[in-house]
């Protein structure tokens, strides 16, 4: 017997994938090409939305949970450059300080560890601030996936972050929904010659702020971190 789906919707009817990737071919400034990705994420904010209503999901995600926020994150080079710029533009210099130290400190945590020692190892983002991620609206689609239905299974994985194979508490079609705008986003940026590679989000973020050689790279399309 075949199960009925709840279709997955499009990201928005006006197709977000050709609009991307017309607003990349437009781009002339750095400004340019963070508001094209800014805008990819609100088409994919819109999608989220009409996959929760569409299942009548109850997200047990609210504000001031931040057990994800432990996680291993890993991002495209067009991802933490947005991060960067969203930084430099509205952070106070208090506040940067704040962060280089935090990104500092996280850099030594995380560089000794291999990837499976990470994804099995509770490492604070640097980006979280009083349990509040202080980038909330450019976060990278690695953040954008964690989409729970049970806060206990998430306390379950905080507590226990060895056991990687513990099962997740996600909603299926929303994280269906969520992978397929991932990948339409990221065809648009490798199919236009750019950095496809995943960088691991702290240490890339550092290099990001701390070297403007990066973006250089990454508009030349060659390895940016």
């Amino acid at each position: 017997m075949t199960r009925n789906r709840t279709p997955i919707p499009q990201i928005m009817p006006e197709n977000p994938a050709q609009r991307l990737a017309q607003q990349l071919n437009a781009a002339k400034t750095p400004a340019d090409y963070h508001r094209a990705l800014r805008n990819a994420y609100s088409a994919v904010d819109a999608l989220v939305g009409e996959v929760i209503d569409a299942n009548e999901t109850e997200l047990a995600c609210k504000k001031g949970c931040f057990l994800c926020c432990y996680l291993r994150v890993d991002a495209k080079a067009h991802e933490i450059l947005n991060i960067a710029d969203y930084v430099e533009a509205s952070f106070s210099g208090l506040e940067r300080g704040a962060l280089n130290a935090r990104l500092e400190e996280h850099q030594k945590t995380v560089e000794p560890l291999s990837y499976e020692q990470h994804i099995g190892t509770n490492v604070p983002c640097p980006l979280l601030i009083d349990g509040m991620c202080s980038v909330y609206s450019v976060r990278p689609f690695g953040c954008r996936r964690h989409q729970s239905q049970d806060f206990d299974s998430c306390q379950y994985s905080y507590d226990n972050p060895e056991d990687i194979h513990h099962p997740s508490a996600r909603n299926n079609a929303l994280h269906r929904a969520t992978g397929h705008a991932e990948m339409a986003v990221n065809d648009v940026y490798s199919s236009k010659g750019f950095d496809s590679q995943g960088y691991e989000l702290g240490t890339a973020l550092k290099e990001a702020l701390s070297n403007p050689k990066s973006r250089k790279r990454w508009k030349k399309g060659s390895k940016t971190f």
